[in-house]
């Protein structure tokens, strides 16, 4: 016994240093930032100090003849660069690899200085055996392609960090204001198809089910499917749900010729659901660029496309009292992730509302990640005498709809009807506002969320309608919401005005409307962020080119 809790110190210790350790990295990560900050602001004093000048002004006549002439230079060196090419022998590399066709690459190159997230300096940095490449052409000519990733995690903050505000949310997405919801027109001759990867991911399937969910309420029919599906004779309109695992760029092969080039179809949208700052984003962005029209469910990626020139949607999964995905179960499903659950939360009732009653304390759902690994081990004196349910995946693979997987939406919602305290602690140091958890596993269920600090969301405010608070200090927050009488009136105040808001502010029918209206709706721009359908064709559908 004495050795084992030698054994159990010394692995303590080893965690104590490593969370040292990981706290020296991040205040020196935050130092770096503040001072790429300070100089991003003297810098930005300068140029402008510079574009006042008398000289400056003095001397636009000069540098726009400059620019003429590079372009004219431009042009003569592109048209030598195509016989040179015509006359070298081809490579045996597949239909569409390699760069794009010739005098496209300017046009590109433009688009990806429109898109608030590309930095060449910062795809250098994350693509170093490239660095002597200009960024911006190789990603247009075989980045893309290759869905090379382009931004690094703190590239990426400082971005989100620029759009971490809601002020402008209602001008750019009038139904997120009430009084400017459209009325339903009859829409009942319309037909959307909504597809999946077959091999992605279950909670993809969660919110094409509950789109259309949405969509069957106001009549429209609505297909739900994978790629498998190609008749686009028989829709008005096909959304793709996240394009990164319908795609499947690393696996070309198994993608149907038929989606490589019906993605620029005017009735095809694409759905985002990932992060900047994730490879996954990487792998979604080619085909976000090719599509006519893009929805997102984050509010700050949504304005950020917005930003860019594509015809972008925010959409809430809005809420319905009777939804198929979050039902409101008498009794809990029988399922291996409940079997270990007591007998009081077997024998709960739905048909209480009394926060105190609720007989699990805390319920966690997510995916491991080196922030959540050190929370839960950081704190497992604080969960060990209370009743929680974690949820806590720890391979990093894909979980295909299938038995085991088939029921999660509904069992999780379930678990947290039944819980006090959903917690949510976010996977990476880029707190997105995650809705599929905050809202339809927290909220939506009338339970107490608890979070580590979220983006700015347009309808949902910390403090109001849901607890919000440092990694640090959560432990001190869930101990007064559970175990103190203050902290348990106010739990109740904030869950109720929560939901109250959801019911009031988001409803499913509204987004709907929305999302009809924006399909709808004449684009902005042609297929592929203003190419032409056939360069679109011509890109190399995830075949990686040597470079």
């Amino acid at each position: 016994m004495v050795r084992e809790n030698k054994v159990i110190i010394a692995q303590m210790d080893e965690v104590v240093r490593q969370n040292k350790a990981i706290i020296a990295q991040k205040d020196e990560i935050e130092r770096r930032y503040r001072t790429a900050v300070a100089e991003a602001e003297a810098l930005r004093r300068s140029i402008e100090t510079i574009r006042k000048s008398v000289s400056w002004r003095a001397s636009m006549p000069i540098r726009a003849a400059g620019r003429v002439v590079r372009m004219l230079a431009g042009q003569s060196l592109r048209e030598a660069g195509s016989v040179l090419t015509a006359a070298l022998p081809k490579r045996n590399i597949p239909d569409g690899a390699g760069a794009a066709p010739v005098g496209q690459s300017g046009r590109g190159v433009a688009i990806l200085t429109r898109l608030p997230f590309f930095d060449p300096d910062e795809y250098r940095k994350v693509n170093a055996e490239v660095a002597h490449a200009d960024p911006l052409e190789h990603y247009w000519n075989f980045g893309r392609a290759e869905c090379r990733s382009f931004i690094s995690s703190i590239g990426a903050a400082r971005v989100i960090a620029r759009y971490n505000h809601c002020v402008d949310a209602k001008v750019r997405f009038p139904y997120l204001d009430r009084a400017q919801t459209p009325e339903v027109s009859l829409c009942t001759h319309l037909r959307v198809a909504l597809l999946t990867g077959s091999r992605g991911n279950y909670y993809m399937d969660e919110i094409a089910d509950h789109i259309a969910h949405g969509l069957r309420d106001l009549r429209v029919t609505a297909i739900r499917s994978n790629e498998t599906f190609q008749d686009l004779d028989a829709v008005d309109y096909v959304i793709i749900i996240a394009p990164h695992e319908f795609f499947r760029p690393e696996t070309p092969e198994l993608t149907p010729e038929f989606w490589k080039t019906a993605l620029s179809s005017p009735k095809v949208s694409v759905l985002n659901t990932e992060q900047l700052q994730t490879p996954y984003f990487a792998r979604s962005l080619p085909y976000i660029l090719q599509a006519k029209k893009v929805i997102d469910l984050n509010y700050q990626m949504a304005a950020m496309f917005q930003d860019a020139g594509l015809d972008t949607l925010y959409y809430l999964p809005g809420y319905i009292e009777n939804s198929t995905s979050y039902p409101q179960l008498p009794e809990l499903p029988r399922h291996p992730l409940t079997e270990g659950l007591p007998k009081a939360v077997w024998d709960y009732s739905l048909d209480r509302d009394d926060l105190a009653e609720r007989p699990i304390d805390i319920t966690f759902v997510g995916k491991a990640s080196p922030i959540r690994n050190e929370f839960l081990a950081g704190n497992n004196i604080f969960f060990a005498p209370r009743l929680c349910q974690i949820n806590y995946r720890q391979r990093n693979e894909l979980m295909p709809s299938g038995s085991f997987t088939a029921e999660m939406p509904c069992l999780n919602s379930a678990i947290a009807r039944r819980s006090k305290i959903v917690l949510n602690i976010h996977r990476d140091g880029v707190g997105y506002f995650e809705w599929m958890r905050v809202v339809c596993q927290g909220i939506w269920q009338k339970a107490v969320v608890v979070s580590n600090p979220c983006l700015a969301h347009p309808i949902f405010k910390p403090g109001t309608h849901f607890f919000e608070e440092s990694l640090s200090r959560i432990p001190k927050l869930l101990a007064w919401l559970l175990d103190t009488e203050e902290g348990r009136a106010e739990a109740d105040r904030v869950r109720r005005a929560g939901f109250e808001t959801l019911v009031k502010h988001c409803p499913l029918r509204a987004s709907t409307v929305a999302l009809l209206g924006f399909l709808q709706a004449e684009p902005a721009r042609g297929p592929g962020f203003g190419l032409p359908a056939q360069v679109n064709s011509a890109w190399n559908w995830g075949q990686r080119d040597a470079t």
